[in-house]
């Protein structure tokens, strides 16, 4: 089992959220602090390549993000009041929890 990274974005999405969140004001990044989704499959192109080359290998499954974070065209950052990212592309300890719960993952 391969773990794919997150849809990830070009701007610091954790810090985008506690500006959002707190009320604060939000220079940079993106409205709302979601991740467009072509900039992101246009920025992560390579990886996304291997990623698709690795799954279609027999007894290889790959675990993927996408179809719980985004639609045609953007990828949710707070699902149900939980940040779902700490950094520009890397889970929250209480986003990695959620999407598991979601992704119905067995330990």
């Amino acid at each position: 089992v391969l773990v794919a990274p997150p849809p990830s974005s070009s701007f610091d999405i954790g810090a985008c959220l506690e500006r959002q969140l707190s009320g604060a004001i939000s220079l940079g990044g993106s409205p709302g602090c979601i991740i467009d989704r072509a900039d992101y499959e246009s920025r992560r192109a390579d990886v996304l390549d291997v990623l698709r080359t690795i799954g279609l290998d027999d007894g290889v499954s790959v675990i993927r993000f996408e179809p719980w974070l985004c639609d045609a065209s953007a990828c949710k950052t707070l699902v149900d009041g939980t940040m779902v990212y700490r950094d520009a592309g890397h889970l929250s300890y209480a986003g990695s929890e959620l999407m598991s719960k979601r992704m119905n993952l067995k330990r």
